[in-house]
């Protein structure tokens, strides 16, 4: 099995099967190359969770969701897509797959520059982050915090749909791959209690999420911590530019240790 030294990062399409097509798109990585799991942040599923419904009753009153019959209800299609680097690996990992034919559903498209591979996926998991969202809902209230138009202007689904998506805010969105082959990761994942202000960091997402990947697929931006919230520094903020589309991307230190 071979081994890679650098994160795996992508970005996701999550659209609801029913009704009315809606979509949404963010960022991501690998966080387990072995089994096939990629997290992003979960207001990847602001438009597909309602207030009503037991995914969101469940979040409330659990923190988490990993009901298979509650997530089912859902009736997501998942579509993952990472870059070319992965490929290589399965190539390397599984000698016999032939790169140049698309691995049962993983589908195999070129793009003007790259080669990105796309994995279809499942929901498994939804789970919230407490002491983030202890500090999130100490900084912005859901009672007067609105993230676009003044909420007295909005229907009641408009502002069911608020408050949906600011408990997402803490939350995270862990998919599972299908047709995954493994390779071992050496990357690394650790507490941000360990920084300090000022430390340089760099972010990895694609801006726009899966609108144009060919253009802005992983890209880069860089800054320094500016300051931290919340119990053991659970809320970081850094001047790195992110703009929509990048929720659920990697940050990382500019160093030799990540």
């Amino acid at each position: 099995m071979r081994s890679l030294d650098d994160p795996v990062c992508g970005t996701v399409a999550v659209r609801s099967q029913r009704g009315k097509l809606l979509e949404n798109t963010c960022s991501g990585f690998v966080v387990d190359s072995r089994a096939g799991y990629f997290l992003t942040h979960g207001t990847i599923l602001s438009e597909q969770i309602e207030a009503k419904s037991r995914v969101f009753k469940e979040l409330q009153s659990k923190s988490y969701c990993t009901g298979k019959q509650e997530l089912k209800l859902l009736q997501l299609d998942v579509e993952v897509k990472l870059p070319r680097n992965v490929l290589s690996h399965l190539k390397s990992s599984s000698p016999n797959i032939d790169v140049s034919i698309a691995p049962s559903s993983a589908v195999i498209e070129g793009f003007h520059e790259n080669l990105c591979t796309r994995f279809h996926g499942k929901v498994c998991s939804i789970f919230s982050v407490l002491p983030l969202k202890h500090i999130l809902n100490k900084l912005m209230p859901s009672d007067n915090w609105e993230f676009g138009d003044d909420l007295s202007n909005k229907n009641k689904k408009e502002k069911s749909n608020s408050v949906v998506f600011h408990e997402l805010l803490s939350c995270f969105v862990l998919i599972e791959m299908f047709d995954w082959t493994p390779f071992h990761s050496t990357f690394g994942i650790k507490s941000s209690s360990q920084n300090a202000i000022g430390d340089p960091v760099e972010i990895i997402s694609t801006p726009f999420g899966g609108l144009n990947p060919e253009v802005f697929l992983n890209a880069r931006s860089s800054g320094i911590i500016s300051n931290f919230a919340g119990k053991g520094k659970i809320l970081l903020m850094t001047d790195a530019r992110c703009v929509p589309g990048s929720e659920g991307g990697l940050l990382l230190e500019r160093s030799n240790t990540r």
